[in-house]
Order: structure tokens, then sequence, then C-alpha cells
């Protein structure tokens, strides 16, 4: 009699799927619940930017901002750049603002570009700035309270569209929730594979 494969059974496959970490969104940090301070008037001449950083290197999912009050017909500037001597540097990514409306800040989410990974203990500058006849709004918080693994650094100003920054401190930062996910180590890769590999073998029929 010819050898034959048992087809695997659905509960067997999906056990060895699962031997490889399920993947998590969660929140890095978030001090939106936090009592408002004062809101800071983005505009072509005062951009303003927050630091941040992560404990693990994680990917980047998804950036919330309580904005607003915005006015003018100029573009919206959003990026996300390089630490350089405690102040923004290097451009990383180009972020996207929805169009905000001239009400009072509401949580915003951004468009974050995909696969963008965030590398361990490393500071990140978030960037907010306008072109000229144009202005925003973003709320700072009244406390140095926030939820989740990250760090909250200082928070800078550029009077000069984002050309030259001054540091001021990191005592009442600016509100965001920044969301992420694990990076996928390489055995992570290969558990996966293997338990595709067994779904496709239990599949077989006899010859």
């Amino acid at each position: 009699m010819s050898p034959t494969t048992t087809p695997l059974r659905p509960a067997t496959a999906l056990a060895l799927l699962l031997l490889a970490p399920a993947a998590w969104a969660d929140s890095l940090i978030d001090n939106l619940a936090q009592p408002v301070r004062d809101t800071t008037v983005v505009e072509s001449t005062l951009w303003a930017a927050q630091s941040f950083s992560a404990p693990t290197a994680v990917r980047l999912d998804a950036i919330t901002l309580p904005l607003g009050l915005q006015t003018g017909p100029g573009a919206t500037v959003a990026e996300l750049r390089a630490d350089a001597a405690g102040l923004p540097g290097a451009w990383l990514a180009t972020l996207s603002v929805p169009a905000l409306g001239s009400g009072a800040p509401g949580p915003v989410d951004l468009g974050v570009p995909g696969g963008l990974e965030l590398a361990p203990d490393t500071l990140f500058w978030l960037v907010l700035g306008t072109a000229a006849g144009s202005t925003l709004g973003w709320n700072y918080a009244d406390n140095n309270v926030w939820l989740g693994t990250g760090s909250l650094g200082n928070y800078a100003y550029s009077g000069d569209g984002g050309g030259s920054w001054t540091n001021f401190g990191s005592d009442f930062p600016y509100q965001l929730r920044i969301d992420v996910s694990p990076v996928p180590e390489p055995s992570a890769a290969l558990m996966l594979a293997a338990g595709v590999a067994a779904l496709v073998w239990g599949r077989r029929r006899p010859a």
C-alpha cells in the first residue's frame, strides 16, 4: 500500500502558526487624556517640535495629535526627524496632515508611511510647521504624565521654518499618542514559515 500523508487538522495548523509571537499594537506614548495647559499657534515663523524615544525596536503605526485652529491656505508641514545634539536634525519621513478646520484642537490622525521603524533608545523629533499665510494650533499638557513604555523628551521651537532650533526643556510637553507594533525577529519569521510549510504539506493527497 502506498504511503499517505494525513491532512493536518485545522487546530494543529493553528497551533503551529501560533508558535510565532502574535502581532500586537500598543501605545508607545500617550498623554492625550492629560489636562491641557495651553495651545501653541504654529505658523511659518514659529515651528514646534517634540522629542520622544522607544525602549525597544518598534514599527511606527500611527500618530495622533490634538490639532485645530487652522487658518489660511498655506501648506502644513509634519515631519519625523533624527536628533542632532539635542535638537531636530536630519529629515527621516514626511507625515500627512488632514484638513483641520478652525475649531478648538481635537485628536487628529497623521498619515504615517508604512514600514517605518524606530531604533531603540534613540531620540526622534516630531516637527510641525506651516507655510506663510497659514496657522494651526497644537495643545501641550499641564503636567509631565503619560502612559506607555516610551519617553517624552524636550521640545523645541524654530523661527526660520525649521532651519535652526532652540531647546526649551521638558516641562509641559506637547500632547500626542504614538502607536507602534514590534519589529519581527528573524527567528519569529522562520517559525511562521515553518507553520505555513506544515499547512502546505498537510494538504497533500495520496498518489
